[in-house]
This record gives C-alpha cells, structure tokens and sequence, in this order.
C-alpha cells in the first residue's frame, strides 16, 4: 500500500468546498487528488502515527512524507518503521537561505528510499547525492485541461504584477518591479500594468486581503498578455510558472535550469546582470510585436503543459516510488 501524509495544517477549513480529507492549497491539494487516483492512501500525520495504526504497516507498504517532520515522537517511530520511505520536500531554504536545513537533519536520522525533489537541478540532486539519497523528479504540476478558453482570450492589460515583492525573498522579482512600475514609459502609453498584493495569509490587514489564488488567480491572469515572476534566487520553479502557462501569459522572469528550453528561450528572460534599460527594452520590444508575442506565448503554454501535466507526470512518479526491484535505476 502506498501512503501520503499531511501535515494537520494542511486539512481544510469549514468554509472550504472540498472533501474532508484534501489538503487546502492547490499546490498541496492537487497532487492529493492526483496521487489517489493513482493508488495512493491520503492521510494526515496525526491518524497514521497512532500506535494502533502502526502496528498495520509492514515492509510491503510505502510511505510519503509530504514536505517534512518535526515531531520528535514521529520522528523516532518513522525511523524504526520497516518499509520503504520517502520525503517530499517543496521549499529549498527558509528565511536563512540556508540550502535543505531540514532534509538534511532527517535523512541522517531516517533511512530514505528517496527525495521527492520539487526543484530538481542538478546542483540540488547532488547534495543529496552526496548524502547517499537518490531523488525522483517531483517539480510541481498543474492540471492543464481545466484551463481551457484562454488562448483566445482578449487581454485587458500588458503587465501583471503579483505576489510577494520582498527584496530579501525575490531580489529579480523586485528589480523587475521597480523598473517597470516605476518606468515613464507607463505615463506615455507604452504599456499598461496592474498589482495584485500577495492574498495575506493572515499577515496582511483585513482590508488588503483578496481570494485571487488558486484557480481564480488563472481567471484573473488571463487578462493580461505578460506577467513577472522568478525563481526567489534559488533556481525555482514556482507555481506562477505553470500558472502562467494555463492562462496564456508570458513570464517576464528568470530561466529555470530544469524548464524545457523552448519554454525558458520563448519567455522574456531577465538576469541580474541586465540594466533597467535592458529590462524595458526587452518588454517594450515584444509588447511592439503582437505576433511574435503571441507566437513565443503559445510556445511557452504549450511546451509547459506538455512537461509538466499533473496527470501523466503522477503516474510516472508513483511507478518510480513502487518499483521495488530495479531502484537505482529508476531513481535517476
């Protein structure tokens, strides 16, 4: 049996339409979704560390950690647990930037069949290499079918602006921003732009909090022919990428290691080395040519939706975890 567990922080609130026992975030609850359709059992940590339940494990079953432990009880008894084991990890650091502080603490401690790696470059898999774990290639995945309708959709506006703008977090983010909110080339007509703020997450006032996210942050950025987003630094493929993709909207942002190349060269692909005249250049140049901005627009949803379906992806990944015979191989 296969078995993914949750944290408790994850199970929905009252006020949420989904099943009792699905995750809240789509980037937690899509891959729940998707992992039971493909065998898995979906459980939260809570219920499966209860001794009684334990007892039922045996070394045919495999397990999924989803993002990690911190639970010293849980932890001890994981450790001890005889079958296969394997962490899904999402985040690459913390505030400290310090590179898997986490995953690195627990796979000394637990003996890991393998790292579900949702950022899967090679400087990252080889850390764990390092560490003796093998990872399977687990980016995040988007369920590109219930997106339909937007390629032709009329756009409202040139440039979206969303999320978080820390400097700190997002520093090609926030260059970008700062140049093109910023820009006179907004006051003659150049392009037009718009901010949506980061929904909140309890963090922000009441009054600023939104519930564009999720599905209807897609609706939303299909009005717009571009927007901007990064990799936080880190060399990672968030959401918005696949978002982005659903809707029709090109990314103004930096190239992932691990994206298709016709996606990263069919992007507007910004460095730290590019000058504010180069970010604007880059921008207004397209802007200027609607059909090779609709033509790069479609190479890059196109080629995204085709590596990156949550469908044919989870299959892959769930045959990998189960293949007990030819590991090493598999896990490459």
């Amino acid at each position: 049996m296969l078995y993914t567990l949750f944290r408790e922080s994850h199970r929905k609130t009252k006020n949420q339409k989904m099943p009792d026992h699905f995750p809240i975030s789509s980037q937690v609850r899509m891959p729940a979704e998707y992992l039971q359709k493909n065998g898995s059992k979906i459980m939260f940590l809570e219920e499966f560390f209860k001794d009684e339940f334990l007892q039922t494990i045996s070394k045919d079953d495999t397990v999924v950690i989803w993002i990690g432990l911190d639970n010293e009880s849980q932890i001890d008894k994981f450790s001890k647990l005889d079958c296969r084991k394997f962490l899904r990890n999402i985040d690459v650091a913390k505030s400290d930037r310090i590179l898997f502080i986490n995953e690195k603490k627990l796979v000394k401690r637990i003996d890991f069949d393998g790292i579900l790696m949702c950022y899967p470059s090679e400087k990252y898999i080889k850390i764990f290499s390092n560490l003796n774990v093998s990872c399977i290639p687990y980016p995040h995945l988007l369920d590109f079918d219930s997106y339909p309708g937007y390629e032709d959709k009329h756009r409202q506006c040139d440039i979206l602006i969303s999320g978080q703008q820390s400097e700190s977090y997002y520093p090609l983010r926030h260059k970008i921003v700062e140049c093109l909110a910023s820009s006179e080339n907004i006051s003659i007509g150049k392009y037009t732009i718009k901010y949506l703020h980061h929904p909140g997450w309890g963090s922000l006032k009441s009054d600023m909090r939104h519930d564009i996210l999720n599905e209807t942050y897609v609706d939303f950025l299909s009005n717009f022919r571009m927007a901007i987003t990064c990799g936080g630094g880190l060399d990672s493929m968030y959401m918005k990428y696949l978002e982005m993709a659903a809707a029709y909207t090109l990314p103004i942002g930096e190239k992932i290691s691990y994206m298709p190349e016709a996606a990263s060269n069919a992007m507007i692909t910004i460095t730290n080395s590019d000058t504010s005249s180069d970010i604007l250049k880059k921008v207004t140049d397209l802007l200027s040519k609607p059909e090779e901005l609709e033509e790069r627009t479609k190479i890059y949803c196109s080629t995204m939706s085709k590596f990156f379906n949550i469908d044919i992806e989870t299959k892959k990944v769930v045959s990998k975890i189960l293949n007990k015979n030819d590991k090493e191989k598999d896990l490459k």
